[in-house]
């Protein structure tokens, strides 16, 4: 009986974790615009306004359709102005290392958080064309 118990209490365990990876599981397997998103500069009191510098991986069979930055005060959306920093780079990026350089304008005003939202129609080989939305990254407010 005890080795029984045993035998159940660790496949009970291996379930338990397995369930617990399936939101990893299926993120990865989801399609992605860009990868190996990385901060490299925040500065919420920038000249003008919030200047954020980010370095990410373009995937060449998806094209940008839109771009959108977001803030939150209180929980509260709210769409916000930006300002390509890098004016030589085009809307739809090609693919491979990309760099993300804009200043936000924040009017003013106190964010809890500002998110940076994508869509992108990918079409790769033998699939059906899809209208990818994804978070691009979010930026928390450090001074509360």
């Amino acid at each position: 009986m005890g080795k029984h118990n045993l035998v159940l209490g660790w496949s009970l365990l291996l379930i338990v974790s397995l369930i617990n990876f399936i939101p990893y599981f299926s993120e990865w397997n989801q399609t992605q615009p860009y990868t190996k998103v990385k901060r490299v500069h925040v500065d919420w009191e920038g000249l003008t306004g919030l200047e954020i510098i980010y370095t990410f991986y373009k995937v060449g069979e998806c094209e940008l359709k839109n771009f959108a930055v977001v803030g939150f005060n209180k929980g509260v959306p709210s769409y916000l102005n930006y300002t390509d920093l890098d004016k030589s780079v085009p809307f739809n990026r090609e693919e491979g290392d990309q760099a993300l350089q804009i200043s936000i304008d924040l009017e003013g005003k106190y964010y809890d958080k500002v998110e940076i939202r994508t869509t992108h129609l990918c079409t790769f080989p033998e699939k059906e064309p899809e209208l990818v939305n994804r978070i691009f990254t979010t930026i928390y407010q450090e001074n509360f």
